[in-house]
């Protein structure tokens, strides 16, 4: 079963590593995803402004989240779907060779744009 806990930005109470605990303090919103009760993800929305109507998604996996990756993508298409109602188009980037990811965000809808060094940015927008 997959838990979805919503969190205010500091509210998760474990150590991280700097950049992610940057986008935890930036995120207006941090999603915790936990299968039973192990940790599998982690991800946010960073809008620019309060009012803008765009927002960057990231998303930080464990190890675990290749073991239950047919479930969990199922339920990020649910997710995209209240960020969607929320933020009209998502944006965000991910690494070149991170073909995991590039799979992950084609079937969020996912378009993507001319690479950018070693990174290719997406956005995907409420239909």
């Amino acid at each position: 079963m997959i838990k979805i806990q919503r969190y205010a930005s500091k509210e998760l109470g474990f150590d991280l590593n700097p950049a992610l605990a940057e986008c935890i303090t930036m995120s207006i919103v941090v999603w915790q995803a936990k299968v039973e009760a192990e940790l599998v993800g982690l991800f946010g929305l960073i809008p620019p402004t309060l009012l803008s109507s765009q927002a960057y998604l990231w998303l930080h996996t464990t190890p675990a989240w290749d073991e239950h990756k047919f479930i969990l993508v199922r339920f990020s298409q649910r997710m995209m779907e209240v960020m969607l109602a929320e933020y009209p188009t998502i944006v965000g980037h991910c690494h070149i060779e991170n073909e995991r990811a590039i799979r992950w965000l084609k079937w969020l809808g996912a378009v993507f744009h001319e690479p950018v060094g070693v990174k290719v940015p997406f956005s995907i927008r409420k239909k």
